[in-house]
């Protein structure tokens, strides 16, 4: 079986190519978040062999966090996917934050539902892992799916109005006191 796959991959020549593009843009507003996103705006196909298909889709999303304390905070998440050609699909999650360090999400998807826990390791690295189940179609025949993501935050460092401390310049540190 193994050196007929072989054969069969030998003499399949693969030379097409495609190009895709996306766009996205979002927008912050202290605790709103707002995006939306186009994966796939230059749909192609295999013509030779007519094996892979990119569909374009539009995506959107929001979120508005809210701080109970200090302490507790929920972070809800609506996003909406809309393929060409296909049903729209949605999804919408409440992660529950402990000290903006650990979190708990749950989440309904249209054909399934989720739960995360997730933290955050230190100021820029965090870990998360999900599991997510459905009793709908071939993903109910399975024991679900796990996803698990690291991520690291990459973030320019704050510009201060103050001027950093020289040596010959001590004077800066009394004058913005």
């Amino acid at each position: 079986m193994e050196r007929r796959f072989n054969l069969l991959v030998m003499n399949t020549d693969r030379t097409s190519n495609m190009i895709d593009a996306s766009f996205g843009i979002a927008y912050h507003n202290k605790n709103l978040h707002i995006g939306f996103a186009a994966p796939r705006l230059l749909s192609g196909e295999d013509a030779d062999q007519n094996l892979y298909y990119l569909t374009p889709q539009y995506k959107g999303h929001i979120s508005y966090k809210l701080a109970f304390n200090q302490v507790w905070a929920i972070d809800p998440v609506a996003i909406v996917s809309i393929p060409k050609n296909a049903d729209m699909y949605y999804e919408v999650a409440v992660p529950v934050m402990y000290k903006e360090k650990i979190w708990i999400t749950p989440a309904y998807k249209k054909s399934s539902m989720a739960l995360g826990l997730g933290a955050k390791i230190c100021s820029s690295f965090f870990f998360n892992y999900t599991y997510e189940f459905s009793s709908m179609g071939i993903a109910g025949k399975s024991s679900g799916t796990h996803e698990i993501s690291i991520g690291w935050k990459l973030s320019p460092k704050k510009k201060t109005d103050e001027p950093a401390a020289d040596k010959k310049k001590p004077y800066y540190k009394w004058l913005s006191k």
